[in-house]
């Protein structure tokens, strides 16, 4: 899976920043995390969104964020889930089973986080599933 690349490419990457004698300290080791998590969080939804989407494909993607996340959170607590907000509720819309499955979430609260993405976003992720018909998804009541 990509995540694991990934991953493995920051630790590398990022070792040499990391606190320590030869790094940097706590504080901007701390905020070079940031940085590159909120850096990282965008330039995926900028590539997810050029992709197509199966159910298997949108488990898969699931998977590979929750690892991003998991990497990036190991190292700066569990603040930086807000950092991938977005990108949270983009793998959730491509992991339904059906497109009405969104009125369970939308506008609420999504594991303790506020819904990020805007109706017009909600479709346009929603027609990366091949599965998902356009109708379904236009004919979805979502008020703001």
């Amino acid at each position: 899976p990509w995540s694991v690349r990934l991953t493995s490419f920051l630790e590398e990457l990022l070792m040499p920043y990391s606190p320590g004698p030869y790094g940097l300290c706590e504080a901007n080791s701390r905020a070079l995390l940031f940085l590159v998590a909120s850096y990282v969080g965008k330039r995926l939804l900028v590539m997810l969104r050029q992709q197509r989407f199966t159910q298997l494909g949108g488990l898969q993607l699931d998977k590979d964020v929750r690892t991003v996340i998991a990497w990036f959170t190991a190292r700066c607590g569990r603040e930086v889930r807000d950092t991938f907000g977005r990108l949270s509720q983009f793998a959730l819309l491509l992991n339904l089973d059906r497109p009405a499955d969104v009125l369970d979430f939308w506008g609420v609260k999504v594991n303790g986080m506020v819904w990020q993405l805007t109706a017009d976003e909600l479709r346009k992720v929603l027609a990366l599933r091949d599965d998902f018909k356009p109708e379904e998804i236009q004919r979805l009541a979502l008020t703001t």
